[in-house]
């Protein structure tokens, strides 16, 4: 933020509070010399000064974190551009069960379930992955509410950017609280319950078109996207192929 315009707001912010709360001491036509007539002259008013000018850099501050230009999110920038009208899913859309989960990955996730970040292709710049939904409500064919989701991940690019692709063509059904979220798999060992490939830009295939494997074992390279259960079985490892290709290995049942 430009240092003349943060000092400018600052001083205009004492100023008004100081005037707003010296009005009682002084006339308002003396605010001009309020420091020179109070504060030195009448110790028993510097409190008053001090509580004012502590209010207005406080109430100051406040509006500089909370602008847009401080708070700019190039994760949920990337996803109003890719795909607008979603919104990276927050703590209050995912209902996380703290008894059922590790301590070490329930406060490493809590604060941001719906979102991941790592190097998840076979370059060194950062990705991120994330669990998106639309804003309209809908409602089931049993009568529920739920919303357009994606889980999505987001490659990130030397110049700047994200390309950002779908793990599904077409959108979920997310039922609020959602039942999964999504963290960084480092690289290592897998045990895959199941092992398939996901051609993410594919029409769902039959089960018999499907190449499985079980009960196998992978060595990852790069970081993997984790799509896990909040509670119970069912987790998820993605591992990078190539941009809209994914080895698929299910590490619980």
């Amino acid at each position: 933020m430009n240092k003349r315009y943060l000092e400018g707001l600052l001083g205009g912010a004492v100023s008004g509070f100081l005037y707003k709360s010296s009005a009682d001491l002084i006339e308002p036509s003396r605010v001009g010399v309020y420091f020179d007539d109070c504060a030195l002259v009448k110790p028993k008013c510097l409190p008053r000064v001090h509580q004012s000018i502590a209010w207005a850099l406080f109430t100051a501050t406040l509006f500089v974190l909370t602008s847009p230009v401080v708070l700019a999110d190039p994760y949920q920038d990337a996803i109003d551009k890719a795909f607008p009208g979603f919104r990276i899913m927050s703590p209050q859309d995912i209902k996380l069960y703290k008894d059922e989960m590790d301590n070490e990955v329930y406060n490493s996730v809590k604060d941001h379930p719906g979102l991941a970040t790592g190097k998840f292709n076979a370059d060194e710049v950062m990705d991120f992955a994330a669990l998106i939904r639309g804003a309209e409500k809908k409602i089931d064919q049993m009568g529920n509410p739920y919303y357009d989701g994606y889980l999505v991940i987001c490659y990130g690019a030397a110049n700047g950017g994200f390309d950002c692709i779908t793990m599904s063509q077409r959108p979920r059904e997310y039922h609020l609280p959602f039942g999964w979220y999504v963290t960084k798999v480092s690289p290592g060992e897998q045990s895959c319950i199941v092992l398939k490939q996901l051609d993410t830009q594919q029409k769902q295939r039959t089960l018999a078109d499907q190449k499985r494997q079980r009960n196998v074992t992978i060595t990852t390279k790069s970081d993997a996207v984790g799509y896990f259960r909040t509670m119970g079985n069912g987790d998820i490892v993605y591992v990078f192929q190539e941009r809209t290709l994914y080895s698929e290995c299910l590490v619980s049942d």
